[in-house]
């Protein structure tokens, strides 16, 4: 189970779905409606008054419904809560963030203790993550998961396009597109040398579809072999980009991962 190579924090699209980039916006003949345009050309229309206040709540009692009852401290229960969360964006969407997320603070003292904790750490994180982009790649901030292969850091200036470095080329099957693959692999955010993700530390390797995963991981693993070693240095463009993910992985943050390819399908 990987859910930082999955998606972004699926609650910030619950919590944060003003931070979407710059827009225009014009009232229409219902005061209680705004239509806003976005710079691709497409048009929402956000609702106020009465009728967003009655869908925060809608949304909140979802939200908290969904978060009732979850153990926090066990990562499959929290990635199972997220997917169910990242449902409701769309029927969130609608509701003027400002309203929606009042909604949700002046509620709050609804949230057990776990569930109050989580949510308003990762929307704090989420909303106040600095950018680090074209910040220096620097050296591993600490020693790496029992049974990581060794690698080294590229240190200095980020690169701009996705890099692929095969240490042991494998003699098995080849990954091709639409494939499935199994592998073990470290992730290491460049700006601060920390191993965000790892199936080393979990024990376990991991199981996926090339189509399921971040591009740079789309991309980067195609023509690897089965026991073979790659190491990819993935840009934010290919990565999460200028949103990040979690607590880990800032905005604009280049991504490193060390990786071992068990099988194919």
């Amino acid at each position: 189970m990987t859910p930082r190579l999955l998606s972004a924090s699926a609650l910030a699209l619950v919590l944060l779905l003003g931070a979407c980039g710059s827009s225009d916006s014009a009232d229409t003949d219902d005061a209680d409606e705004t239509t806003t345009t976005a710079e691709d050309g497409a048009t929402s229309t956000t609702l106020g008054g009465d009728d967003a206040q009655a869908q925060a709540d809608s949304c909140v009692d979802d939200l908290f419904g969904l978060l009732a009852d979850v153990d926090f401290d066990d990562e499959a229960a929290v990635t199972a809560v997220e997917e169910e969360i990242n449902g409701l964006a769309d029927k969130c969407s609608a509701v003027e963030p400002a309203v929606l997320n009042e909604t949700l603070t002046a509620r709050s003292d609804e949230l057990s203790d776990g569930a109050y904790e989580y949510v308003f750490q990762i929307s704090r994180a989420d909303a106040e993550a600095a950018d680090v982009t074209g910040d220096p790649c620097v050296d591993l901030a600490g020693p790496l998961p029992e049974g990581t292969p060794a690698f080294t850091m590229p240190v200095g200036p980020p690169p701009t396009e996705l890099v692929i470095d095969d240490f042991v080329e494998g003699d098995g099957a080849v990954v091709e597109e639409g494939a499935t693959v199994e592998v073990d692999y470290a992730g290491v955010a460049c700006s601060t040398g920390v191993v965000f993700d790892s199936s080393y530390e979990r024990g376990a390797p991991t199981e996926f579809p090339l189509d399921g995963v971040i591009p740079g991981w789309t991309e980067g693993l195609l023509g690897m072999k089965v026991g073979g070693t790659r190491l990819l240095v993935i840009p934010p463009d290919l990565g999460y980009g200028a949103s990040g993910s979690g607590e880990d992985i800032a905005p604009g943050e280049t991504l490193v991962f060390v990786i071992e390819l068990n099988s194919v399908s």
